[in-house]
């Protein structure tokens, strides 16, 4: 049998399957298919219509049958004969999970080779950058999984409480910051986007690498992105907050090499690059942990949409991330010049730059006070602000910041 035969056979059964299924809601077992599929999975525009029209139906109460939904369906092209068609496809409507299921996967093959198509055309155009078509069709496979993986879940608050008490709550994550995994009830919590801004040579770094390096001491796998710094200048960060300043402290050494932390220089990333890495690193190294620095150097999907919506895309992005891996992602912006007008250079939510959305997406916002010139006061005293924490309290924390380390460490520290 030849390649075209078997295309033409597979179609005739997806569009059969297609039939049965709709068949199967006129016969009133709308709930068994609409659980599997919705219209978007269906090829023929015709089961389209009619499924949005039966689901109409059932959900205002009536009952559907063919009489019910013809006056419906009328208008977007459907006969009389086209749901005559649709009853006698199937006997009767007890086959309709098995009839929605065949759509659901005829869907999947389709999206499936759209995508193929689409990953070739691509790659025809020789000015094309390879790593951003291959993290592209990924993406999208990984989206056809996941659509599918959601089918099996209900949403029933019955199912989630026995779920929540089967499985007790993942431990928070120390932050390394005593004060502030008090105020935060312990730490980070998988599935948040935490984001810490600050204006430039504040900190913004050196107080995300530190909290990463803290948590990869306690044996947490941390992934950390650097979009503005080599992985030697990171290495060479991380070797001086660990208080290795030569290589002659060979225990010191060993300790920090040990660690599961990995670091990857991240400049141009593109925001579907970072959902790639973060997902593979989250599933080969059991990574609990990706660090950001620092979000508005992260590459948008679109360049030509307004400022505000790049961010908006790259911040909700970044939460998604953490809520379908499982992760807490923490991610450093710079805040806005307002800042340095107030007298008190107190942060404020409205500072972080370019997009209200960080505000909307984030569970915890942090901005970091610390003077940088000796004339506006102590060098080494600083405040982290804690403007956001969804369902928890808000605070400001006393930090004291070692400039020979570039290190934040709690107010009361003594060496």
């Amino acid at each position: 049998m030849s390649t075209a035969d078997s295309l033409r056979i597979e179609r005739a059964a997806a569009g059969a399957a297609e039939l049965e299924a709709i068949g199967s809601m006129l016969f009133g077992h709308v709930d068994e298919v609409a659980a599997i599929v919705e219209s978007r999975h269906f090829a023929d525009e015709r089961c389209r219509i009619v499924f949005d029209a039966a689901l109409r139906l059932h959900r205002e109460g009536r009952t559907v049958t063919a009489e019910a939904v013809a006056p419906l369906v009328a208008r977007g092209g459907v006969s009389v004969d086209d749901l005559i068609q649709m009853v006698e496809s199937v006997p009767h409507g007890l086959h309709a999970g098995y009839h929605a299921a065949r759509v659901l996967a005829g869907s999947k093959r389709r999206e499936f080779g759209y995508v193929m198509t689409a990953a070739k055309q691509s790659l025809a155009d020789v000015t094309a950058d390879v790593d951003d078509v291959l993290t592209a069709t990924a993406n999208a496979l990984e989206g056809i999984r996941d659509a599918s993986e959601r089918q099996d879940e209900t949403g029933v608050i019955g199912d989630a409480l026995l779920a929540a008490m089967a499985t007790p709550e993942a431990p928070r994550i120390e932050t390394g910051l005593l004060d502030l995994d008090v105020l935060l009830s312990g730490g980070f919590a998988a599935g948040q986007l935490v984001t810490i801004g600050a204006r430039p040579s504040v900190g913004k770094t050196a107080l995300c690498s530190g909290i990463a390096l803290a948590m990869a001491r306690q044996r947490v796998p941390v992934l950390y992105l650097s979009l503005e710094m080599t992985q030697r200048e990171m290495t060479s960060r991380l070797m001086s907050q660990s208080g290795i300043d030569g290589f002659g402290h060979s225990d010191a050494l060993d300790d920090l090499s040990g660690l599961p932390l990995f670091i990857r220089e991240a400049a141009g990333w593109t925001i579907e690059r970072v959902e790639t890495i973060a997902r593979q690193y989250a599933r080969r190294h059991h990574v609990q942990v990706v660090v950001v620095d620092y979000l508005s150097l992260i590459r948008p999907r679109d360049a030509r949409l307004p400022r505000w919506e790049q961010v908006s895309d790259i911040s909700r992005s970044l939460k998604l991330i953490a809520l379908r891996n499982d992760l807490v992602v923490i991610a450093a912006q710079q805040l806005g010049r307002a800042i340095e007008d107030r007298p008190d250079h107190r942060p404020r939510m409205s500072d972080f730059r370019e997009s209200g959305s960080i505000e909307q997406d984030s569970d915890i916002l942090a901005a970091i006070e610390r003077p940088t010139r000796p004339d506006e006061g102590d060098m080494t005293a600083a405040r982290l602000h804690v403007l956001k924490h969804r369902n928890g309290s808000t605070g400001i924390i006393d930090l004291r910041f070692d400039p020979h380390r570039t290190l934040f460490r709690d107010a009361g520290f003594t060496a």
